[in-house]
Parts: structure tokens; C-alpha cells; sequence
């Protein structure tokens, strides 16, 4: 672990592969930060009760504001006035086909290969401890999330030219469906989302 790290950064999965292919991970990798993976039952409430270890406190990837100077922001910080008027653009027209199913909508500094993702808000109950409490017979409070979209990838840059109708909207549900599969691992309404690949596909 770099000697400037501060933090110890973790994520916990629901599995091995999960926890290896997240997008949370990639602008770690690309910055070579290290992250602790976890994916056993257990783990999440270990973590909740876990605050530091030889004086570095831990902190979870989604959750984490992805900043610092451990973390390479210059692409970002490259981006002309027209290009952030353009994404900007794009962010606004996800909003309104996603409305209060998310907290809201930004442009990501995590993402480097995937078109988007979903974080936790402040506050925020991740998956595996909503799982937990469910087996305890506990009530689940209904998650939302935060949907970042990487503003660089092509599959994003493409609903800039869409107009306002079903299209755009089924390609901005798939999108959000495809961050809730990678983040949860399953779908509230797995026959919706199929509908919606066989609409674009058809």
C-alpha cells in the first residue's frame, strides 16, 4: 500500500467474481491503489463494526467520493466547456427518464471502462447488509442510489443524438439495470429488463 494512502479502501460482493470484476474498481486499478475484496456473509457486518486498523480508518469504494492526490483527475479536469455542457446535457435527460428511482445523477470519476454505475448515497445500506438484516426478519428500508455514467464511453456519448421517446428511454433503463445487476447481483423485475434488451434488439 502506498505510503500516502490513508485509508484503507474495501468492497465487499457477493461473491469472488463479483467482487473482482466491479466497476468500482477500475479507476483504483488504473491509479494503482489497492483495495481489500470481501465476499464472505459475514463480511459486511464485520466491516460496520471494523473502523481502522494500525491507524488507517477503512472506507468502501461505493460509497467513496473519488478524490485526492492519490487519484489521476486530469482527464476530467481536460474536458472543454462544450464537452461539459454536452454531459451535462446527457445527465439531464437521464434524470428525467429516471426520476425518483435515483437520488440523483452525476458525471463519474471511477469509472474507465464501464458506461455506468450505481453508488451509495450518505447514509446508505449497501446489498449485503440489506440481506443480512432480511434473514434477521428485519425490516428493509427501500434502497436508492446514486447513477454515475461515464461521460467518455461511447454507449453514453450515443444518447446525446437520441430524442425524447421509447428508445432513449429503454437505453437509459438498460444502462440502470446493467449497474444494479453488477452492484446487487439480481434485478427487482428481471422480466421488465429482458422486455426492454428484446425491444432494442427487435
Amino acid at each position: 500500500m502506498p505510503e500516502k494512502q490513508e485509508k484503507i479502501y474495501y468492497l465487499v460482493a457477493d461473491s469472488k467474481n463479483t467482487a473482482k470484476n466491479s466497476p468500482h474498481l477500475e479507476i483504483f486499478e488504473k491509479n494503482g491503489v489497492e483495495v481489500l475484496l470481501m465476499w464472505e456473509p459475514i463480511d459486511e457486518w464485520m466491516m460496520s463494526q471494523l473502523h481502522e486498523f494500525d491507524g488507517k480508518s477503512f472506507e468502501s469504494i461505493n460509497q467513496t467520493d473519488i478524490t485526492g492526490e492519490l487519484f489521476d483527475n486530469t482527464d476530467s479536469e481536460k474536458k472543454s466547456a462544450e464537452d461539459k455542457a454536452g454531459t451535462d446535457a446527457i445527465i439531464n435527460k437521464i434524470k428525467a427518464v429516471l426520476g425518483d428511482k435515483v437520488l440523483a445523477v452525476r458525471e463519474s470519476k471511477r469509472l474507465t471502462k464501464t458506461p455506468s454505475c450505481v453508488v451509495l448515497g450518505e447514509g446508505g445500506m449497501t446489498h449485503q447488509m440489506a440481506q443480512i438484516m432480511k434473514a434477521a426478519g428485519q425490516d428493509i428500508p427501500e434502497q436508492k442510489y446514486i447513477f454515475e455514467i461515464n461521460s467518455d464511453h461511447k454507449m453514453i456519448k450515443q444518447l446525446a443524438d437520441m430524442q425524447e421517446g421509447e428508445t432513449l428511454n429503454d437505453w437509459v433503463n438498460v444502462l440502470f439495470s446493467q449497474a444494479l445487476l453488477a452492484e446487487n447481483g439480481s434485478l427487482e423485475d428481471t422480466a421488465a429488463y429482458i422486455a426492454t434488451v428484446n425491444r432494442l434488439l427487435g
